[in-house]
């Protein structure tokens, strides 16, 4: 399996190749667009990680995701109490609770490393997200697109690197194929809720993409 550093690495030279080519063929231009697709498949690229309760992605994520919860929490309580710093005080306290003792010790119990996590449905959900996500801040619709393009580019870089990792002795050994082999560009794992979770949730979120 590559390490973090690895796959930054490759993230890093898989969006100066497709930006580079988007470019230089005209299918993007200006500032905007091209960075956020650079920036989205840099980003993309370490995502799937976040199924490993012990890697670096995810301690940093979901620490980064604690505190944009707990700033949109106290955003919306100070807009119901005001200064009332006690309440304030209590919200705080509550969203950290919540984030950081309850759903945080679900979310690792209910994903398992090179789960669904690792799969090609997930990198669809990645770039769906990656486009609501832009278009909610942006409401820029070409900007959202490209940048959900990215997102799921650059998970999908993720997964090819780990299938080659998994296929292929970089170090000069006769090849040899681990068990890791086929676990990360699939379409299905060995768990079925997970299956039909994944499933579920990209088809709500095609839905609600490209219908509504």
């Amino acid at each position: 399996m590559a390490s973090f550093r690895g796959h930054i690495g490759f993230g890093i030279l898989v969006a100066v190749f497709v930006t580079g080519i988007f470019v230089m063929q005209s299918i993007i231009s200006g500032f905007a667009v091209p960075s956020a697709l650079f920036l989205a498949i840099v980003i993309g690229s370490f995502m799937p990680d976040l199924d490993s309760d012990s890697s670096i992605v995810f301690s940093m994520i979901y620490s980064l995701f604690t505190a944009v919860g707990l700033g949109a929490a106290l955003y919306e309580a100070y807009g119901i109490y005001g200064q009332n710093w006690q309440a304030l005080a209590v919200t705080a306290a509550g969203a950290l609770i919540v984030l950081w003792f309850i759903i945080r010790p679900i979310f690792k119990k209910l994903t398992k490393h090179r789960g669904m996590f690792h799969s090609i449905p997930a990198a669809a959900i990645a770039g769906l997200v990656g486009f609501q996500i832009t278009l909610l801040l942006s409401n820029d619709m070409q900007l959202a697109w490209w940048f959900g393009v990215g997102f799921a580019l650059g998970y999908l870089a993720h997964l090819v690197l780990d299938e080659l990792y998994a296929g292929v002795n970089f170090n000069g050994t006769p090849f040899r194929p681990n068990k890791m082999l086929g676990t990360a560009l699939k379409f299905y794992s060995g768990s079925g809720w997970a299956n039909a979770f994944t499933y579920i949730v990209l088809i709500v979120g095609g839905v609600y993409t490209f219908v509504y």
